[in-house]
């Protein structure tokens, strides 16, 4: 695989843990990881928002939305990548609710895995939840098909 140049970008929307603290300590050793720090906290739209316009904006070739709490597994990067790498796709979407029951076999509790269930069957129908976004989706684009006129329809 080709050698790539890739920067980490944290959209910490004013959480109240330590997240601002853990992502300043791995700064410490690495040139990659930028953070961005929200006053508050806008909601999980906003905080994509801000990661897809920055990545936008510094002229990004893919962009990759991954979530801290761990419930996509990074290592998984390069085979969702390859299509958009070799000009295959324009974006690639995966549900983590692909195996439905390991999610509460993993702990998830029953109302959230009934919610999971619900909004992955709108994603795969196309209906969209009224903030534009199927939340339990990971994202990797190409930033043309994301675009400013994209976001700016966003909330």
């Amino acid at each position: 695989m080709a050698e790539k140049d890739i920067a980490y970008l944290v959209v910490n929307d004013g959480s109240a843990d330590a997240t601002e603290q853990v992502v300043r300590e791995i700064m410490r050793g690495r040139s990659d990881v930028r953070l961005i720090n929200q006053d508050r906290n806008r909601g999980y739209a906003q905080a994509q928002k801000t990661g897809f316009k920055i990545a936008l904006d510094e002229g990004a070739d893919i962009v990759a939305l991954l979530h801290a709490d761990g419930q996509y597994a990074p290592e998984l990067l390069p085979q969702l990548l390859a299509p958009l790498e070799a000009g295959e796709a324009d974006l690639v979407q995966v549900s983590r609710m692909m195996r439905r029951l390991d999610a509460l076999k993993g702990g998830m509790p029953i109302h959230r895995w009934l919610g999971n269930v619900f909004f992955d069957w709108l994603g795969k129908s196309g209906v969209r939840h009224e903030n534009g976004r199927v939340p339990q989706w990971l994202y990797v684009v190409q930033p043309a098909t994301l675009g400013n006129s994209a976001l700016d329809r966003l909330p």
